[in-house]
C-alpha cells in the first residue's frame, strides 16, 4: 500500500464521519465513530504489514489503543526522498 492512498483512506472516512456529525445525526456518528476505530485498526495493520514491519501473528495488538502509538513512527513518519535544501529551492522557484 502506498502511503498516499493510506492517508487517503485514513481521511475520507473522517471527512464523512464529520459530517455526519455536524448534520446531528447522534447515533448514526456514534455508530461511525466506532466503526472507524475498528477500521482504522484493520488499516494500520494492513499498512505496517505491507511495509514488512509487523507479522502475520500480530495482528491481534491493534485492536488496543496503545499499538497504533507504539507503531507511530512507522505509520506517519516517512521519510522523503528529497533534502530539504531541494525543497527550499522549489518552493522558491515556485513562488515566482
Amino acid at each position: 500500500m502506498k502511503t498516499q492512498n493510506f492517508y487517503l483512506a485514513i481521511s475520507l472516512p473522517l471527512i464523512f464521519i464529520i459530517i455526519i456529525g455536524l448534520l446531528k445525526f447522534n447515533l448514526l456518528f456514534s455508530i461511525l465513530v466506532i466503526l472507524y476505530y475498528f477500521y482504522r485498526s484493520i488499516l494500520d495493520y494492513y499498512f505496517l504489514k505491507s511495509k514488512n514491519i509487523i507479522e502475520k501473528k500480530d495482528v491481534w495488538k491493534f485492536v488496543l489503543p496503545i499499538w497504533s502509538f507504539v507503531y507511530f513512527k512507522d505509520l506517519y513518519l516517512v521519510k522523503h526522498k528529497y533534502k530539504i535544501k531541494t525543497l527550499l529551492s522549489l518552493i522558491f522557484l515556485a513562488s515566482f
